[in-house]
């Protein structure tokens, strides 16, 4: 995060974060930042507000990298797909890669920049020397992973928190109250799911859900690399902004800060009125998955390489579910 002072006051950039409960990054961060700000409020605030909505609520990231994990080793005949931005996600895919003991394959410009982080012996882009690759988002299809699945078995992996905010709809929120004062929420909701100690949202009363099978070979985890409802609130009450700007905007649902929380203002904000709407999991889904295939050519103007599609050919480590794939890339017959 950033944090400017001057004539025009405090102003504090969140940056994309993560503020979750009892993580010791997340505690010497809250320390700094509070040692930072003195006991004063903060001026102006630009929030990361992706998932700035009570119906958004998934676990720490560390539980559901876990989760992935299991996932891979319960398919060790599987060839697995994950989808990736051309940033962000790196614990996720380091995590698997120290678990497991393998190699994680990216494309050449991916691989540039894990090197510049320092990660040489984690990733790879040789794909005879593991099963387990990420791709380029945008390129990510279930038509992909169908015309994969004809030469080998492929299991493709979404990690992603926009999928898991539809899976608990609601009629009615109300406003969740900042007390200065006190350093606690109030609710002020009509919203009947049952909440967690923490304010964070319990689905079908389970903190960890299942991942979530949209087609035949792809599933959904709820990682995301941004702050849900319950951790936006938390970090509120720590940061008590006078002033808040939303960095991200929706048309599915509305994520502004000041429709949901009270004792800060907005009239500074660059903010247009968004009609709500509830739109159901899958078609926030088909948005990540890209459908329209030609929105691929304008996310990446350098794909010659991608284009041939040769960060989804099958690796070397061909296999099938039962026994493995023959030379000729063809699915051995049961």
């Amino acid at each position: 995060m950033y944090l400017f002072r001057g004539d025009f006051g405090s102003v504090l950039h969140t940056g994309d974060f993560r503020w979750e409960s009892g993580n010791e990054r997340v505690q010497l961060a809250k320390e700094t930042l509070l040692s930072v700000l003195g006991g004063e409020r903060v001026d102006f605030l630009y929030l990361d507000n992706t998932y700035c909505h009570p119906i958004f609520s998934f676990p720490p990231r560390e539980d559901v990298a876990q989760q992935v994990v299991d996932f891979i080793k319960q398919h060790p005949n599987d060839e697995i797909i994950i989808a990736i931005d051309n940033l962000g996600k790196e614990d996720l895919l380091v995590h698997i890669s120290r678990a497991l003991d393998i190699k994680i394959w990216v494309w050449p410009e991916r691989l540039q920049k894990m090197h510049m982080l320092g990660l040489n012996d984690i990733f790879t882009s040789d794909t005879s020397l593991t099963r387990v690759r990420a791709v380029p988002r945008y390129s990510f299809t279930s038509e992909t992973l169908d015309g994969l699945n004809v030469m080998c078995p492929t299991i493709g992996i979404l990690p992603s928190g926009i999928i898991w905010g539809s899976s608990a709809t609601q009629k009615d929120v109300g406003s969740v109250g900042l007390s200065e004062s006190e350093g606690h929420s109030s609710e002020q909701t009509t919203d009947s799911r049952k909440r967690s100690a923490d304010g964070s949202l319990k689905l079908d009363g389970n903190q960890i859900k299942p991942p979530w099978k949209y087609d035949e070979y792809l599933y959904a985890f709820p990682y995301s690399d941004h702050s849900c409802f319950s951790e936006i609130q938390e970090f509120l009450k720590v940061v008590l902004p006078k002033n808040v700007c939303d960095m991200v905007s929706s048309y599915s649902v509305d994520i502004h800060p000041c429709h949901h929380f009270d004792n800060f203002n907005c009239e500074k904000c660059t903010i247009s009125e968004r009609e709500t709407t509830r739109e159901v999991r899958r078609n926030q889904i088909d948005v990540i998955l890209h459908k329209n295939h030609k929105r691929e050519f304008i996310l990446h103007k350098n794909t010659s390489w991608v284009e041939r599609g040769g960060h989804l050919q099958p690796s070397g480590s061909k296999t099938d579910r039962d026994g493995g794939c023959n030379g000729k890339g063809k699915r051995v017959a049961l």
